[in-house]
């Protein structure tokens, strides 16, 4: 029987693992820390950045899911739990502190270290099993595979896949005991990098909105007398025009392909889903005077085959309660992109249309640039 060592995996902030089990004691000399490195995608290595510092950071708010799985080369069930409760660890990063931390699948309360023990035997009587780590972001407690990781439109719930996932290296077949990658660290226990580059599956639409006149005393609204409440923003598909997705599943394990695709004629998106983040004391979004706002929907990208024309869709918009008269139609020439020949929301970009309002609603322009900053739709569990 080969000596048991006991791996520590803590996160680059900290993954915090909750219930109440406690984690098993960590014997001198035989710990290894598992450190997870969980950045953004930066635009020169993939198809398009996400959000983040400069650094690539993850902010506040973020939360991905881990599978820790037993190493296998086929099976009935490729992503077999390493341990209990180790597949769809959330990893969550608190908003007031920015520390990670880890809960296992149904726990309540968290660690700030996950705890992992190299295996003799696993269920097929296989011995000295390795692990296997794969991710996908945010997290979802719905998710049992990282093959379905269910997405929608309407209620801004995003996907990403870890591109390490179709590396059959990296973070693949972990021995705690013996991998060659363990390091030594300052603090005296052994430790093994763990990197993660999350890279988006879906476009993102952003509108910018601003008022013509800042002193306009328009004859509807909430708030002040010169707030408009945004109600929704609604996409229309033209007949016969290029498909509309409100909901699907990623493959987190194949580079982000999109399945189960839900086609619809119309989808709005409400409150405070075009928004950041969705809470109850920040349901809408507001026009203000002297500032510009941004609201956000997710666009799933054209799918092998499908092509753009002109007025494929149309977009609309309710402010307290009124739908303004006037819709805005999409050209194919907004959506084409810097090299000229490709046209049609891709993912991982980021499309900013730009409109001013008074009693009507006015198109302003619009430009393409690579999905890179923080201010996204990004929803999260705890």
């Amino acid at each position: 029987m080969k000596t048991k060592y006991l791996i520590l995996l803590s996160l680059s902030g900290a993954l915090t693992v909750g219930c109440s089990r406690e984690p098993a004691p960590v014997e001198p000399g035989q710990a290894v820390a598992l450190e997870f490195a969980p950045v953004v995608s930066p635009a020169a290595e993939t198809r398009g950045a996400i959000f983040g510092d400069a650094s690539g950071r993850m902010p506040k708010w973020s939360s991905y899911g881990l599978f820790i799985c037993e190493h296998h080369t086929g099976g009935a069930n490729p992503y077999q739990e390493y341990a209990l409760n180790y597949n769809n660890i959330q990893a969550y990063r608190s908003n007031t502190t920015g520390q990670w931390s880890y809960y296992y699948f149904g726990y309540t309360d968290g660690f700030p270290i996950l705890f992992i023990t190299p295996k003799d035997e696993d269920r097929d009587g296989v011995t000295d099993v390795n692990a296997d780590i794969f991710a996908y972001a945010p997290y979802q407690q719905s998710v049992t595979t990282p093959e379905s990781v269910p997405f929608s439109i309407t209620d801004a719930v995003d996907v990403m896949y870890a591109a390490e996932n179709t590396d059959p290296v990296t973070n693949k077949d972990i021995d705690p005991a013996t991998d060659s990658r363990i390091t030594p660290g300052a603090d005296g226990a052994r430790h093994l990098d763990v990197p993660l580059t999350f890279t988006h599956a879906l476009a993102l639409l952003e509108f910018e909105i601003r008022l013509k006149n800042n002193g306009y005393n328009h004859p509807f609204g909430e708030g002040t007398a010169n707030d408009y409440r945004l109600d929704f923003i609604r996409i229309d598909r033209k007949e016969g025009g290029h498909p509309l997705y409100s909901t699907g599943m990623m493959d987190a394990m194949t580079g982000g392909t999109l399945t189960d695709l839900t086609a619809v004629n119309s989808l709005t998106v409400s409150g405070g889903n075009l928004g950041l983040h969705y809470t109850a004391s920040n349901a809408y979004l507001y026009i203000r005077p002297n500032q510009t706002t941004k609201a956000y929907i997710l666009q799933v990208p054209s799918q092998t085959g499908e092509t753009y024309s002109d007025g494929d869709y149309t977009f609309a918009f309710k402010f307290a309660d009124q739908v303004f008269p006037m819709t805005f139609t999409l050209l194919k020439e907004h959506i084409r992109h810097a090299d000229g020949t490709t046209y049609g929301f891709q993912p991982g970009y980021r499309y900013t249309f730009k409109f001013m309002i008074d009693n009507y609603i006015h198109f302003e322009g619009v430009t393409i640039g690579e999905w890179d900053a923080v201010e996204t739709p990004f929803q999260t569990e705890i």
